[in-house]
């Protein structure tokens, strides 16, 4: 009897040890602290055509947590509406991960009907509450290009030759490349212009990346900083913010400042893969290229300026330090170097193809050359010189362009043409061709309207920009021009605003809205700021009270659209010292707007469509 009851207590006792032991365990992994521990690098939303579309938020992150046991908070403008959701481990990047501190992830937050706009996503603890007040970060819509090809150039850092950088941008322009997502850390102020003239371009992204990488280990990307171990780990999240951010475009592929692709041919990257290489393998995931290292310790053997054509005696071309193109809808992750595929598809190695990469280097970072790299064998490449002149205007062109105010740069040219407008416009998109289908079979639109369309020839679009030589203002066309001078140069005319900006707010005040034409908005609905401003806005509002329907209105706070058009960005850009703005900080600074895509859209709704 003694003995059941000793070992009925002593079961007792193991069932309570064991409980406290989960409860504390439980408690200790909802007490932690995400803020602290868990790093967040970048959130993107689901690559979809609409807000409502979107499922999940995925945020990239370093996560020195021990459970990963964190919640999403989500907010609107302002911090106006908040959405709080579990985060759930999406993918854990496994390499050495056991050898360092931070691991590189990413956490995943559901935003199914969440119905508002996501402006700003935080981690916190299960036991932390949802403030604006830390630790925010900007949530980025990709766009969705279904034959467009991104590149994922991970991290710009230290020093970059800002020649260099133009002449890689401008090959990539030439190899029809849509856009090249960068990671940005601290940069020579040279070459930091040029990344910011080419993202003002459209065809690059720019999002920051700490110059102090988290975590005790002083590292970085250098090759004296870099960490084995960790190094790896913080390179992965940026390659992770690259398969989120570009996972709507059909080929993506992962090359650094000093790496170009090339092919026989010098045709489009999409050209040469869906018409030549994507019919010989329909079930590929990725293509492996082989490398040819131009090493620049054995001397000049081109022709200067460009590095391109400098520098043309190379290695044989080797499956080392390989790079991919890859198919993001047939991927199921990726690093620097490797691929996993999804069920059914396969990594393609391109050896025998003419389709290759070109890496230019010196020999102290390349260990597969033991000691002295001058007696390895060389063998002569001249394929770069066939198209170093045309590479070299544009690159000359584009450094011109660089150093000169975009404004100031349109309005000479424009006023110096007499009204024509010579700059390269992006081609006709698949959002702007489903417009022209959705047009009325019949519509009153005039010869003249016709006329004033975008052109399907580039070499022709903006011949209808004319310049006011009194106040500089740029018109799109050329009836616009003429009222403005009928009525007289308004440089010197002031407005009163007859109502209050809170007044008109009051009156908007649960408005049913959409996008149109601010024709035949009312005097009364005149909001501008008494103060002259002397900087650029932040924000904008289109009005537009048709009569009949319901009064209507378009904001900068709108999702940005896939491509912009290039001559209306171009008139607003021209047009933007004339403008009069809010002073009132509307827009976060962190937010992406859709201003142009409204001055196109405003066009097409005059049009009557």
């Amino acid at each position: 009897m003694k003995k059941t009851k000793i070992v009925c207590s002593l079961c007792i006792f193991l069932i309570g040890l064991i409980l406290f032991k989960i409860c504390k365990r439980n408690y200790v992994k909802n007490i932690e602290s995400c803020y602290e521990t868990v790093h967040v690098f970048s959130a993107v939303a689901q690559a979809k055509p609409t807000l409502s579309f979107i499922e999940h938020i995925v945020l990239n992150v370093l996560d020195g947590s021990k459970h990963s046991n964190c919640d999403c908070c989500i907010y609107g403008y302002q911090g106006t509406h908040v959405h709080r959701v579990n985060a759930v481990v999406k993918e854990t990047y496994i390499h050495n991960s056991k050898l360092t501190d931070l691991i590189a992830k990413q956490f995943q937050c559901s935003v199914k009907n969440i119905g508002f706009r996501m402006v700003n996503i935080q981690l916190v603890g299960k036991m932390e509450s949802c403030s604006t007040s830390y630790n925010l970060h900007p949530v980025l819509y990709p766009a969705i290009k279904e034959n467009g090809f991104g590149i994922c150039a991970k991290i710009a850092y230290n020093y970059l030759n800002p020649f260099h950088l133009i002449e890689w941008f401008e090959y990539q322009k030439m190899m029809g490349v849509d856009m090249v997502l960068i990671s940005l850390q601290s940069l020579n102020k040279d070459a930091y212009k040029v990344l910011k003239y080419y993202e003002r371009e459209g065809i690059s992204k720019l999002i920051s990346f700490p110059n102090d990488m988290p975590g005790k280990l002083d590292r970085g990307f250098t090759l004296q900083y870099w960490h084995y171990h960790q190094s790896s780990h913080d390179e992965q999240v940026a390659v992770y913010s690259c398969k989120e951010f570009l996972q709507g475009f059909a080929f993506v592929a992962i090359i650094d400042f000093d790496e170009i692709i090339v092919n026989d041919e010098f045709s489009e990257y999409t050209k040469t893969l869906l018409s030549e290489i994507l019919p010989s393998y329909p079930d590929a995931a990725a293509f492996t290229l082989n490398v040819s290292f131009f090493i620049t310790d054995w001397g000049v053997s081109g022709v200067e300026p460009l590095i391109t054509s400098k520098y043309i005696r190379r290695t044989y071309p080797l499956a080392y330090r390989y790079k991919n193109i890859y198919l993001p809808n047939r991927t199921e992750t990726i690093d620097t170097h490797r691929i996993w595929p999804k069920s059914g598809y396969r990594r393609i190695s391109l050896q025998s193809h003419n389709v290759i990469l070109h890496h230019y280097r010196d020999c102290n970072k390349l260990d597969m050359f033991p000691g002295d790299c001058t007696s390895f064998p060389k063998y002569t490449d001249t394929k770069m010189i066939k198209i170093m002149p045309k590479l070299y205007d544009r690159v000359v062109a584009a450094k011109k362009r660089s150093r000169t105010p975009t404004s100031l740069r349109l309005r000479t040219n424009v006023l110096l043409t007499g009204g024509r407008l010579d700059i390269p416009t992006i081609p006709t998109t698949r959002d702007e061709a489903m417009e022209e289908e959705d047009l009325p079979e019949s519509s009153d639109i005039s010869d003249e309207d016709m006329s004033d369309g975008d052109s399907s020839d580039p070499m022709h679009d903006g011949e209808d920009l004319k310049a006011c030589q009194t106040c500089g203002l740029v018109f799109v066309y050329l009836r616009g021009f003429k009222e403005h001078i009928q009525k007289g140069c308004g440089i010197n005319k002031s407005i009163e605003p007859p109502m209050s900006r809170k007044a008109l707010e009051d009156v908007l005040n649960g408005v049913s809205v959409t996008v149109v034409c601010a024709d035949d908005l009312p005097a009364y609905v005149v909001d501008r700021p008494k103060n002259n401003c002397d900087k650029k806005g932040s924000h904008w509002v289109v009005f537009h009270f048709s009569g009949s329907d319901t009064a209507e209105f378009f904001d900068s706070l709108g999702q940005p659209p896939e491509v912009y058009q290039r001559r209306f960005r171009n008139v607003l850009i021209a047009n933007g010292p004339q403008y009069c703005y809010s002073p009132c900080l509307i827009q976060p600074s962190d937010s992406e707007t859709c201003g142009l895509y409204c001055a196109y859209y405003v066009k097409k709704r005059c049009r009557g469509f």
